[in-house]
């Protein structure tokens, strides 16, 4: 195997398959921020989205570094799991990356640093605290990271002076409730290494069913909030179609028929119908989120043989 292959693990250890979610919703929040006019080539806040990504990178090498046991079983991330990448290593990266995004941050405003720094510290909470084996704290967790996730976008693209906490905490509560749902579904396909690592997640100690019932729940209260945002974006994208979609697609389902790979359904459909809207005001976003699929998918290739990511 090539050495510059080996050399992408140092990358791939941030996990970049999930930037995904991460730069659409901060991409939201840009575009709530600036109203951008439709397909416009406007351009993209590039240092802000480049230290925000490498904060995120180092939460989910801190979750990977405790995380080492379940994601054997479950059968992914297995550059820590398996051996690929030191403990040390890993510690030094994630604490590196960590200091050298909040040091940006705070040269950048100080309202985008506290952001930032709530990112790290529920991080931690998440990975070191043993929010992630709680079946409450671990979806609270999650939803907040949606909401502050939104904030960083907005934060970086709005002006210091004309920024208003109220108008923060209301235009990012439906993407903090979506992601909180979307935490409940992801958890659902690691239910089998989660009770055997004793993990404590919604899935584990309540079952399918009633993760499906949560997630509906918390798609409703998302409809709701965007509607009350009175922010045309938020209420059409994560609102209506992503909402409404995921609503009906979840009321389709009886008892029977749940499983635990069509679980992802409802989140490939939030993830697509974001994606769009993000692209159709700022086209060059697509970029982006091209290359780092097609990156993405030629290193798991060509390391471990795996065809992934995937969209359907």
């Amino acid at each position: 195997m090539s050495s510059w292959i080996k050399a992408l693990d140092y990358v791939f250890l941030l996990r970049p398959t999930q930037f995904f979610p991460l730069w659409i919703t901060f991409m939201c929040g840009v575009i709530v921020a600036r109203e951008p006019v439709f397909f416009t080539f406007t351009d993209i806040p590039a240092l802000p989205l480049l230290f925000f990504t490498l904060n995120s990178g180092s939460a989910f090498i801190f979750n990977q570094i405790t995380d080492q046991r379940s994601d054997a079983l479950n059968n992914k991330l297995f550059l820590i799991s398996d051996g690929h990448i030191s403990l040390k290593t890993a510690w030094v990266e994630a604490l590196g990356l960590s200091l050298i995004s909040l040091a940006w941050a705070a040269a950048f405003s100080l309202p985008f640093f506290f952001s930032m720094l709530l990112i790290t510290i529920f991080g931690l909470l998440y990975s070191f605290a043993g929010f992630m084996s709680h079946p409450a704290l671990s979806i609270l967790i999650n939803g907040i990271g949606g909401a502050l996730s939104f904030g960083c976008g907005y934060l970086s693209s709005i002006p210091s002076p004309d920024f208003s906490m109220i108008d923060l905490l209301v235009y990012s509560l439906p993407y903090g409730l979506a992601w909180g749902g979307i935490s409940v579904l992801v958890a659902i396909p690691d239910i089998h290494g989660d009770k055997l690592c004793d993990k404590k997640t919604f899935p584990v100690i309540f079952g399918i069913q009633r993760s499906y019932v949560l997630a509906l729940m918390l798609n409703v209260f998302t409809l709701i909030s965007s509607l009350l945002t009175q922010n045309e974006f938020i209420f059409i994208t994560i609102g209506l179609t992503s909402g409404v979609g995921s609503i009906i697609f979840f009321l389709n389902f009886h008892s029977e028929s749940i499983s635990e790979s069509a679980s992802q359904k409802p989140v490939k459909l939030s993830m697509i119908v974001l994606a769009l809207s993000t692209i159709a005001y700022i086209p060059l976003f697509f970029l982006i989120l091209f290359m780092n699929f097609i990156i993405s998918k030629m290193y798991y290739q060509a390391r471990f043989n795996l065809n992934y990511p995937k969209i359907s």
